[in-house]
């Protein structure tokens, strides 16, 4: 930080900064009678600042000021959305006329199956530019959820009259007039918005819990097979919700609604990517965005890295979802102490079998000690390696693993905050959240932490909860130390 040997405290305030992604831009001196630099310029985006220079003293203070340009962001706190209006199209025109182009004879000109999906996501999206009305919105950060294109129309209309208020006493009537309906409709606006949540809520538990995540062995071949039949298909592209976001322009409600026509080439595509083990790059590219779990909200560790994927890629994620979680299930692959990412099994469920357990031991007047596991950024660090390992013992092989395995690797992804975009960075390790195949991969792994473990032991994903009774309080304690450790190694 300046021109003699860095001390202790500024290597270990260089080394706070760093862990922080923050950077400090001040290089030398500012306060000459000490020989340290107290003034500090410190931001995330260096980028935001130039030319960072320290000027001559002023006056009687002994500290030199310090002078930077500050660039103006393309970040404007706003990003713009392209919408398409579904309402008012026709959509048995839409499909017939996507019937008539060649699909399946242009994808023929194409030598891989990534160059094929992208052509096919192409022409696909061209179609729908062609045939749905659309316009773009700018959406600005600001905005609540609430506030809709009405809103918008009638604030823009308040700040006319706001600039002519001072014309005469009728225009600032007008104006008045006009701020009274403008609140008046936010009111209604937002009390419609919540009101709805609260209807869909209501309606049933699973839309509450939905809410809440919101805001808050046995050797045989794979069931995963390169035969994909077309109504699969059709049926996957159908139970799509249409309002799930998508890290492209092609998003789900499109694919839906364009279903009759793309079933009979997408079918081919995801035939094709079966039966040679490939998973298309174009489908592997991701956007990541952060949801803040709790703790200090400038802590980046206190944020959940959930990916985005293409509309597109989660058909044959769905697809081999449902064979490898069919080939687990029926052949009981996986550990019965696990709860989460299980057809029929909840949080509810492994509370109550734990609740019962530990009565049980407490009215024998036995001592029962319990230990809560959470693992740190656990699907983030999934060793690949490890992970094709466990499948191929649990009798994923041939095409079925080398699928998996080109599925996990060479994925890119960028994170997007604020309606910026970072740089593109490649993934070697971990399952992407918010994927539809990642969980379950990620249960194959944890899989075997129940091996071996002498504790009644539930897991709910990477939640552990490991207790057991005793008599005798020594026996007890050693028993879960020594399951600690089984489960550290």
């Amino acid at each position: 930080m300046n021109n003699v040997d860095s001390t202790k405290e500024e290597v270990e305030l260089e080394e706070f900064l760093e862990s922080e992604n923050l950077f400090q831009l001040v290089r030398g001196v500012p306060r000459e009678v000490s020989n340290t630099c107290l003034d500090l310029i410190i931001t995330r985006n260096p980028s935001f600042i130039n030319d960072a220079v320290i000027q001559p003293k002023l006056d009687r203070s002994d500290h030199s000021f310090i002078e930077f340009k500050m660039n103006k962001l393309s970040c404007k706190g706003r990003r713009v959305r392209t919408v398409y209006d579904y309402g008012v199209v026709n959509w048995e025109q839409v499909i017939a006329r996507f019937l008539d182009i060649p699909v399946e004879r242009l994808l023929k000109n194409y030598n891989s199956l990534n160059e094929e999906v992208q052509a096919f996501e192409e022409i696909l999206l061209e179609h729908v530019k062609t045939y749905v009305p659309s316009k773009e919105i700018v959406i600005k950060l600001r905005d609540k959820v609430w506030f809709n294109d009405e809103l918008r129309i009638l604030y823009k209309k308040k700040l006319k009259f706001y600039r002519k208020r001072n014309n005469s006493i009728y225009h600032l009537q007008l104006y008045h007039e006009i701020a009274k309906k403008f609140k008046k409709a936010c009111e209604s606006t937002k009390e419609n918005y919540f009101k709805r949540i609260n209807d869909t809520v209501c309606a049933s538990s699973k839309n509450w819990w939905r809410l809440i995540k919101y805001k808050l062995g046995r050797e045989r071949n794979s069931t995963i097979p390169a035969l994909v039949e077309m109504p699969e298909v059709e049926a996957t592209l159908r139970s799509l919700y249409p309002n799930r976001a998508c890290a492209s322009e092609i998003i789900n409600r499109m694919i839906k609604n364009m279903t009759p026509a793309i079933m009979k080439p997408l079918t081919k595509l995801i035939y094709e990517s079966f039966e040679t083990g490939v998973f298309p790059k174009c489908w592997k590219n991701g956007l990541i965005t952060s949801v803040y779990k709790s703790g200090n909200n400038l802590d980046r560790s206190n944020y959940r890295p959930i990916t985005l994927s293409k509309a597109l890629s989660k058909i044959p994620e769905r697809l081999g979802h449902r064979q490898l979680y069919r080939h687990l299930i029926n052949t009981k692959l996986l550990s019965a102490s696990q709860s989460e990412f299980i057809a029929k099994d909840s949080r509810t469920y492994v509370l109550l079998d734990v609740i019962n357990k530990i009565n049980t031991g407490v009215k024998d007047d036995k001592l029962v000690p319990c230990t809560l596991l959470d693992f740190k950024k656990a699907f983030d660090n999934v060793n690949h390696e490890c992970l094709l390992v466990k499948l191929y013992k649990k009798g994923v092989r041939g095409q079925a693993l080398k699928w998996i395995e080109n599925y996990l690797k060479d994925r890119i992804v960028q994170t997007i905050l604020d309606g910026c975009t970072s740089k593109k960075c490649s993934v070697t390790k971990g399952v992407p959240q918010g994927s539809i195949l990642g969980p379950l991969l990620f249960l194959v792994y944890i899989d075997d932490i129940t091996n071996d473990i002498e504790s009644n032991i539930n897991l709910f994903a990477d939640d552990v909860i490991l207790f057991n009774h005793k008599k005798d309080p020594l026996e007890s304690i050693t028993i879960l130390n020594r399951d600690l450790k089984k489960v550290q190694e």
